[in-house]
């Protein structure tokens, strides 16, 4: 998944908790609900959160060992 795709998701689970809240606040759904609704959502921010961080981190450790390669060659 690219770049791109992951913050478009991001963003989308972002709007979709702020729609919970708003149908909430106009009565529309019950409080509870909405909470449960932002629950799940939290949790897939922090699930994909963590993807986030651990490739970025393997890319950082990564260029590191390329780094470290290229040192040692020359």
């Amino acid at each position: 998944m690219g770049k791109f795709d992951r913050f478009n998701e991001l963003h989308g689970l972002i709007n979709q908790a702020m729609e919970l809240v708003v149908r909430a606040r106009s009565g529309e759904i019950d409080n509870n609900e909405a909470l449960d609704g932002i629950w799940e959502l939290l949790v897939s921010l922090d699930y994909e959160l963590q993807l986030i961080e651990r490739e970025h981190r393997e890319s950082l450790i990564h260029k590191l060992l390329l780094r470290r390669i290229v040192l040692v060659k020359n």
